[in-house]
C-alpha cells in the first residue's frame, strides 16, 4: 500500500486483571464518574458516542456491551472451570491485546465521511458497517490464534480519539495449564519471535481489505528489542515529557484565551466607536445638507452659512479620518482575533493527540510497574512459605502463618499491589487515601520516599512492606468510660 496506514496490535500480559480496568472496558460507571473522566483533561472519551461500543461475544454475535458480570469474573471463572494444572502466584492470568491502526483509517471504518466534532455533541453520528465486519474479523482472528474458548471479553470503543478493540485472552493450554508463555512461542527465544512475527503477518491478512498494513519486519529493518528496564525507563521519561508537554500545552492555551478576550474586548469596542462615528458622519452630511439649502433659498445671512458650511465640512473631515482609522484598526482586530482562534483549536488538537497518548504511555507504565511488583510480592510470598511449611507438624500448626506477608498477600494482595503502586512512584497521599478507602491507612508516611543510590528490586520490597501495613486494618480505639 503506498499510503502507508499502519496496523496496531499490542499485547500485554498482566497477572492481575482489576476491576477498575474492567469497567473501563465495559464503560461500567455511574453518571457522576462519567462526567469526572469526560471533564478530565487526562482522557478522551466523548459521552456522545458511548453508546456505539459494542462487544463481539461467542460465536462471532455482535451487540450491546454485556456488564452483568466484569471481565475480571470471567477470567478467574475460565481459570476455576478449566485450569487442571497449579496456578503460581507469578502466573500471568490474562493477556490484553488492543488493535487498531491508523487513526484516519480507523474513523472511516467506523463513522464513514460523518463529521466528528472533537469537542463532543455527536449524538447525531452513527457508526458505520465497516467497523462491525473488521470487529468480527479481528475476533475471528483472535479465536483461531487463541482458541475461542479463551477469548473471555472483545469489546470496540468508538468513544475515544482513534476507535479501537480490547480483547482480553485466559492463557490456558490444550492439556488445561495456565501459561502465557506457552500461548505465544514458549521458553525458546526463536520459537516466540517467530510466532510473534507470524501473528503479525496473519493480523495483516485480515487488516490488508480495510486498508491496514503490516508493520516493518525486525528481522529487515535490523531494529532490536529493548530491555525490560530500559524500556520501563524509557516509558517513564516519556510519561514525564508527555506531561511537560501537557502542563507547557496548557499554559500556552491559557494565554492564548486571554488574548483572545482582549481581542474580542477590543472589537466590541472599536465596533461600538465605528457606530457612533457612523452616526457623527450622518449628522454632519445632513448639517451641510441643510445649510446648503438655505444658501440655496436666502434663508439667512450668507457670510454665516457659508461660514458655518466650511467648518461643519472640516468637523466631516475630521470624524472621516478617525472612523477610516477605526475601520482600519477595526479589520486589524478581527485578523488577529482569527490567527489567535487558529492557533488556539490547533493547539488544541495536539493537546488533545498529547493527552491521547500520555494515557496510553501511562497506562502501560503503570501495567508494567504493577507486573514488576508482583513478581517481587509473589517471590517473597513463596519465600515465606517455603520456610514456614517445613516447620508445621501438623495443620494445627497454620498459626505459624500469623502476621505474615505470605496470610497478608493471601487475604488482600491486589490492594497491596495497588498501594505499593502509587507509593513506588512516589504518590504518598493516593497511597494513603486508597488504604483508608479499604479500610486501612494506619501506618506512618512521613518523609516517605526512595533513599539516594537504593537498589531497585530493595526499592520494591520496601514498597511491599509500606503497603502490606497501609492495607491491615486499622485497629479502632474503644471508648473511655
Amino acid at each position: 500500500m503506498s499510503d502507508n496506514k499502519k496496523q496496531m496490535m499490542d499485547i500485554q500480559k498482566v497477572k492481575s486483571f482489576s476491576v477498575a480496568v474492567s469497567d473501563e472496558h465495559q464503560r461500567n460507571w455511574g453518571d457522576d464518574l462519567f462526567s469526572r473522566k469526560e471533564n478530565d483533561p487526562k482522557y478522551n472519551y466523548d459521552r456522545s458516542r458511548t453508546r456505539l461500543n459494542f462487544q463481539v461475544s461467542k460465536g462471532g454475535e455482535l451487540g450491546p456491551i454485556d456488564k452483568s458480570k466484569s471481565i475480571t469474573d470471567k477470567i478467574e471463572q475460565a481459570i476455576k472451570n478449566r485450569v487442571t494444572g497449579r496456578v503460581n502466584a507469578t502466573s500471568n492470568h490474562a493477556v490484553s491485546i488492543v488493535f487498531g491502526g491508523n487513526r484516519e483509517q480507523m474513523r472511516k471504518l467506523a463513522f464513514g465521511d460523518q463529521t466528528i466534532s472533537e469537542n463532543g455533541n455527536n449524538w447525531d453520528v452513527d457508526s458505520c458497517s465497516g467497523i462491525d465486519r473488521w470487529a468480527m474479523d479481528i475476533y475471528d482472528f483472535c479465536c483461531r490464534e487463541f482458541g475461542e474458548e479463551n477469548v473471555v471479553s472483545f469489546i470496540v470503543h468508538l468513544d475515544e480519539l482513534n476507535p479501537h478493540a480490547h480483547a482480553v485472552i485466559v492463557p490456558i493450554t490444550k492439556d488445561g495449564r495456565l501459561s502465557a508463555k506457552d500461548l505465544f512461542g514458549g521458553n525458546d527465544m526463536n520459537r516466540a519471535r517467530t510466532r510473534m512475527r507470524e501473528l503479525h503477518s496473519r493480523l495483516a491478512e485480515v487488516n490488508e481489505k480495510y486498508g491496514l498494513e503490516r508493520g516493518d519486519d525486525i528481522t529487515i529493518t535490523g531494529a532490536k528489542h529493548k530491555s525490560t528496564e530500559t524500556y520501563r525507563r524509557e516509558l517513564a521519561d516519556e510519561c514525564r515529557a508527555l506531561s511537560n508537554e501537557v502542563g507547557m500545552k496548557k499554559t500556552l492555551l491559557s494565554g492564548l484565551n486571554r488574548s483572545i478576550t482582549k481581542a474580542e474586548t477590543k472589537i466590541k469596542a472599536l465596533q461600538t466607536m465605528v457606530s457612533n462615528l457612523e452616526k457623527a458622519e450622518a449628522y454632519k452630511q445632513a448639517t451641510i445638507a441643510e445649510l446648503e439649502d438655505y444658501m440655496k433659498n436666502h434663508l439667512g445671512d450668507a457670510v454665516e452659512i457659508k461660514a458655518k458650511i466650511t467648518a461643519t465640512r472640516k468637523e466631516l473631515w475630521d470624524v472621516r479620518d478617525k472612523l477610516n482609522d477605526k475601520k482600519m484598526k477595526l479589520e486589524q482586530a478581527k485578523l488577529q482575533l482569527d490567527e489567535l482562534q487558529k492557533n488556539t483549536s490547533h493547539i488544541e488538537a495536539r493537546n488533545r493527540e498529547i493527552k491521547a497518548d500520555f494515557e496510553k504511555t501511562a497506562v502501560s507504565y503503570q501495567q508494567q510497574m504493577i507486573n514488576k511488583i508482583w513478581a517481587q510480592a509473589g517471590m517473597k510470598a513463596l519465600a515465606e512459605i517455603a520456610d514456614i511449611y517445613p516447620r508445621m507438624t501438623s495443620i494445627h500448626d497454620s498459626s505459624l502463618f500469623d502476621d505474615s506477608f505470605a496470610m497478608d498477600f493471601i487475604n488482600y494482595g491486589d490492594k497491596i499491589i495497588y498501594c505499593a503502586m502509587y507509593l513506588y512512584v512516589g504518590y504518598i497521599n493516593e497511597a494513603t487515601n486508597f488504604a483508608e478507602s479499604q479500610g486501612g491507612g494506619d501506618s506512618d508516611t512521613k518523609d516517605w520516599g526512595r533513599e539516594k543510590d537504593e537498589d531497585e528490586i530493595e526499592w520494591i520490597r520496601r514498597c511491599l512492606r509500606q503497603a502490606t501495613k497501609m492495607m491491615k486494618p486499622m485497629k479502632r480505639k474503644g471508648l473511655c468510660r
